[in-house]
């Protein structure tokens, strides 16, 4: 005999941890314009940069609020002057924008070239289409004659 075993299983939380981590260049070519940033692997546990709050807490604090989109956008030059506070070198930040703009010149080559593969397989689609089209019109035009 098999019996079945319901059981229920959830997850809670109490606490909430919130760290500093490190920044640093990044290498997303996502960046409209100057350096991509980063979170470094290393975070701080002094307790200035560490906070533990109760779940309840932090939630009422937060009021239910959550950035959208736009508000997470850290414009350019405030990314370059936060990668300088983290000592990272201005040659790693311009070799990192170059790299950027190389890449996103890349994708824009390809999309380019797909929409041109694309146009093309239309256009002999419709070469394919009209030859079929003639060459049933040429059939009939024999018929005619025959008849």
């Amino acid at each position: 005999t098999s019996s079945t075993i319901s059981s229920s299983r959830s997850v809670s939380f109490d606490k909430v941890e919130i760290r500093e981590y490190s920044v640093t260049v990044g290498d997303n070519p996502c960046c409209s314009n100057g350096p991509p940033m980063t979170l470094g692997w290393t975070y701080y546990t002094g307790n200035e940069e560490t906070h533990h709050l109760p779940l309840d807490q932090y939630e009422q604090y937060r009021d239910g609020h959550r950035r959208v989109t736009h508000e997470m956008k850290v414009p350019a030059c405030i990314r370059y002057d936060i990668l300088k506070e983290w000592d990272v070198p201005t040659s790693a930040i311009l070799n990192a924008q170059r790299e950027c703009a190389e890449i996103q010149k890349q994708r824009s080559r390809t999309l380019e070239r797909v929409e041109r593969s694309s146009c093309i397989r239309k256009i002999f689609a419709c070469k394919k289409i009209k030859k079929m089209i003639m060459s049933k019109k040429e059939q009939q035009r024999q018929q005619r004659k025959r008849q």
